[in-house]
């Protein structure tokens, strides 16, 4: 962790863009130092809580946002600390406020941005499958030893996901402003549906390729429970119909309910994709993919209970099962009908 604060450090100080006396150098890295000592001996929440003071110390010394007086200097520490969370957020909102010439993306970017959706929300499902059924997880572990040590552990996305929102204020100090013009920041980035950022990113083509990428996941899954649920297959050594179909039945339920919500968005009126003859009919088979898992959830359901009991929870999760297909059916609806 010691190690760790030090290179953070390092990096704030080579994105300071001004001449830094050194005599607040000295007393920035005497600041750190002894924040620092705590950790190297165990590292608990209190020497954690230490180390980061001490980094947030150094880093408003280095770029002169401490100031002199005791009570203004505790609240610019208070203030940096508050807006550590939405830092990369509110750096986001004042990208969106530039001129649209200066942002324009080249050719490989716009090329790679098509890509972004279909690829995030693909892990996304990956995840939730692995989740949700032992055998996709057994697959995924014998990928490779890289897959199963980074890509698909979900813990570690999350950490270094936090890690990177908690270190970006550190590295980008000078774009911090006053408390009073947060809340206009933050009300910049709120998401604009037809703006010019998010449709770059939802696209007819981007939508058509991650409609095919979804399409061969849930054809995936649902041929497994199909196989194992309804066929009778017998289970790999160690797994039990009973554990197998109640360890995916709520992780199932929360990937149809995000499937549905991303057909909504992006079929909405007036998007790019909702005139789309091809995104239609891959629209229309991922929700009959997603009416067939919300049965198959059903069926896990019933296979645990018959193993178990039928609890008053249970009742509620066949309701719940019973609200999300009714949704199912009448996304498909509208498109038959065409309606709004």
């Amino acid at each position: 962790m010691a190690l760790f604060a030090i290179a953070l450090a390092a990096g704030a100080v080579i994105m300071i863009r001004q001449r830094v006396s050194r005599a607040r150098s000295v007393w920035a890295c005497v600041v750190l130092g002894c924040a620092l000592i705590p950790s190297l001996q165990v590292v608990n929440p209190l020497s954690f809580c230490v180390a980061a003071a001490g980094s947030v110390l150094f880093v408003l010394l280095v770029n002169q946002k401490l100031s002199a007086d005791l009570l203004a200097g505790l609240a610019s520490a208070i203030c940096f600390v508050v807006r550590v969370p939405g830092g990369l957020f509110i750096d986001m909102a004042r990208y969106r406020k530039r001129p649209i010439s200066a942002r324009r993306p080249t050719r490989a970017t716009g090329a790679l941005r098509g890509w972004i959706v279909p690829v995030a929300f693909s892990l996304i499902f990956v995840w939730l499958f692995a989740a949700a059924n032992p055998l996709f997880e057994r697959w995924i572990e014998h990928l490779s030893s890289f897959a199963e040590a980074w890509a698909f552990h979900p813990n570690r996305w999350v950490f270094w996901s936090v890690a990177g929102l908690m270190c970006w204020p550190f590295l980008r100090v000078r774009a911090c402003k006053l408390p009073k013009d947060l809340a206009k920041d933050l009300k910049a980035m709120q998401p604009q549906l037809d703006g010019p950022r998010l449709t770059s990113l939802f696209t007819e083509a981007a939508v058509f390729r991650s409609l095919l990428l979804f399409n061969l996941l849930f054809a995936m899954q649902n041929g497994l429970d199909a196989t194992y649920l309804w066929g009778g297959v017998t289970l790999p050594d160690g797994l039990t119909y009973a554990g197998y179909a109640h360890r995916g039945a709520y992780t199932l339920i929360g990937t149809a309910l995000l499937a549905a919500g991303f057909v909504l968005f992006t079929t909405r009126p007036g998007a790019a994709a909702e005139r789309s003859a091809r995104v239609r009919w891959l629209v229309l088979l991922w929700t009959a993919q997603n009416a067939l898992l919300v049965q198959y959830c059903v069926l896990r359901l019933d296979l645990y209970v018959d193993v178990y009991a039928l609890t008053y929870w249970r009742v509620a999760a066949f309701a719940w099962m019973g609200l999300v297909f009714a949704g199912l059916v009448l996304i498909i609806a509208k498109f038959v009908w065409a309606k709004s």
